[in-house]
């Protein structure tokens, strides 16, 4: 019998995901976070594909990242055709609160496509606020933003860095203590692949839908 509501979907989960002051670093090369950093990702519940999550934070920003594997094809895309092309969406609330349904000026997504054939292969990325911030807080930092990107036998691997400047309300997140976070994956060999409930659901408006990040005080190194 089919199954009309995802098992993810019967438990309220929330995550917690350690400071390390140490990130973003110095070199070049953004650095791999540890696989302490991994993060229990409920979709593994619904016996679909289901990324690798890592993730930390500090003051400064966030750090996420995500690996897809189980592909056989090489990963591909343009910027012009999201549709038939292999992506990743982001989502971030720095005031999240289960029983608010809508995005606020505190919600933003970041849309990243690994490997963008319009731009000689180079990845691209899009950083928007989804409802506009009435304090101009978001957006700023850009320079200080930094990203990785791994190309696999089998997959990828995508890590970034976020400053807090871009995400707003991020300078009071020490207080709340929580983030919320979504992340949405649209593979074109290996389907929709989401993090959480997935299905009709609709976690790319709702933030309510998102997971709550539990930030851990005190730096881990």
């Amino acid at each position: 019998m089919d199954q009309f509501i995802p098992p993810s979907f019967l438990f309220d989960y929330s995550l917690t995901i350690q400071r390390r002051d140490v990130l973003p670093g110095a070199s070049q090369k953004l650095p791999s976070l540890p696989a302490a950093d991994t993060l229990f990702v409920p979709a593994r519940l619904n016996e679909s594909p289901a990324p690798r999550i890592r993730m930390a934070w500090n003051p400064e920003g966030v750090a996420v990242e995500v690996r897809v594997q189980g592909r056989s094809m090489p990963v591909a895309g343009r910027w012009s055709d999201p549709v038939n092309s292999d992506l990743l969406r982001l989502f971030f609330n720095t005031r999240h609160r289960s029983d608010v349904q809508r995005a606020t000026s505190f919600c933003s997504t970041m849309l990243i496509l690994p490997v963008d054939e319009e731009s000689a292969g180079a990845p691209r990325v899009e950083f928007r606020n989804m409802v506009q911030s009435s304090t101009g807080e978001s957006g700023k930092g850009g320079k200080l933003f930094r990203m990785r990107i791994d190309l696999l036998d089998d997959g990828y691997e995508v890590g970034v860095w976020i400053p807090g400047s871009m995400l707003s309300g991020f300078a009071e997140i020490e207080e709340s203590g929580v983030l919320g976070f979504s992340v949405l994956i649209e593979d074109s060999e290996l389907g929709r692949i989401p993090i959480d409930v997935g299905g009709d659901f609709p976690t790319q408006w709702n933030p309510s839908l998102w997971i709550p990040l539990q930030l851990v005080a005190e730096s881990s190194e």
